[in-house]
């Protein structure tokens, strides 16, 4: 086991509205958890959580079987690599050392990256066959390159578990379903994976386990196809929403009804 958060409650200092109230969720090798909920539920402050960015007000967090609150960030990032939604680099780095920096948890305090960390940083590229990209300026490649380049640069960590909010966020379509596919191609090589959402179709089209986190700070999770049903979903959305299987896709799909009822 990778994660088990246990009962885990958050609100932010001088306010009493709780964020989080009692959110239980656990995670494996190999499985892909995709949160779902409406803007402002705390998706993004959850997982800041189970990253050791932001300390929860009570509950706990077991990051393979220790508590994380007793790790160091050291500790930490040897185990689980986390994907912001966006970066934006001080300094004009090329692709390669910008993944290159993922090295630094294995890399001693005061040494320099070796020949050894540029062949797994290139490794990387290679694997995800952005290898092309290694002498570009990371500030100058487009958003779907950037966020290729930060899931490259988690994955020289070497991590057990991935951390993404909203990987498709800012996207075009064509850059979504990419990244949407490395994750679940991350997946069956034997990572953990979370990421946050606000499209449930990415989720069905993801598989794995679902949780829907309310407004109120409750979280229910379970596998997607027993936990993203209409009635849910019009709940956290305030909208209709069809999951209908398409045959030509040979998959269910979550569509707005005011569309489904135009085809």
């Amino acid at each position: 086991m990778i994660y088990e958060v246990q009962d885990l409650t958050f609100s932010y200092v001088g306010s009493s509205r709780l964020i989080l109230a009692g959110v239980f969720l656990t995670l494996q090798e190999g499985e892909i958890l995709s949160i779902l909920g409406p803007n402002g539920a705390g998706k993004s402050t959850l997982l800041n959580c189970m990253a050791a960015l932001l300390k929860p007000s009570s509950g706990k967090i077991l990051l393979a079987g220790r508590a994380l609150a007793t790790l160091s960030p050291r500790e930490v990032s040897r185990i689980i690599a986390y994907v912001p939604q966006a970066h934006t680099p001080a300094f004009d780095y090329t692709v390669l050392h910008f993944t290159m920096m993922g090295r630094a948890p294995n890399i001693g305090l005061f040494a320099q990256p070796t020949a050894e960390d540029e062949e797994a940083a290139l490794e990387v590229l290679r694997q995800l066959a952005i290898e092309h990209l290694a002498l570009r300026s990371y500030t100058e490649i487009s958003g779907g390159e950037r966020q290729q380049a930060m899931i490259a640069r988690a994955l020289t960590q070497k991590p057990r578990a991935l951390l993404f909010d909203e990987p498709t966020a800012h996207l075009d379509y064509g850059n979504q379903h990419r990244v949407l596919r490395m994750i679940h191609s991350l997946a069956e090589q034997g990572y953990g994976v979370v990421i946050t959402t606000h499209n449930p179709d990415h989720a069905l089209l993801l598989g794995g386990k679902a949780a829907i986190l309310s407004a109120q700070g409750t979280l229910e999770s379970g596998r997607c196809e027993e936990i993203i049903t209409e009635e849910r979903l019009k709940s956290v959305y305030q909208t209709s929403l069809r999951l209908l299987y398409i045959e030509e896709l040979a998959r269910v799909a979550c569509l707005p009804l005011s569309l489904v009822e135009t085809l």
